[in-house]
């Protein structure tokens, strides 16, 4: 993993078990994030840390983060999540 820097960091609440270094979206429920439940979901950032079920949840919102990812990545890639797992 490389680095991160510059991060604007919010908290939410976890909607269910998150790891940390996953993309999450934003669920219906107030304040509350999720790994993302669709391809139509709305990602808002990368989860900072681990968090168990209505546990408090720092997600990096701007600056770079370090993320997990399923395969390499080359610069200039987008990048997106796949159903459930968030990475």
């Amino acid at each position: 993993m490389s680095q991160s820097r510059l991060e604007q960091v919010a908290s939410f609440l976890a909607g269910d078990t998150i790891s940390a270094y996953r993309i999450v979206s934003i669920t219906t429920t107030d304040n509350t994030v999720n790994v993302p439940l669709s391809t139509t979901s709305v990602y808002i950032g990368v989860s900072k840390n681990t968090a168990n079920s209505g546990a408090t949840i720092p997600v990096v919102m701007a600056g770079t983060a370090k993320l997990i990812c399923n395969s390499s990545i080359a610069c200039g890639d987008l990048v997106t999540a796949v159903t459930a797992t968030g990475y």
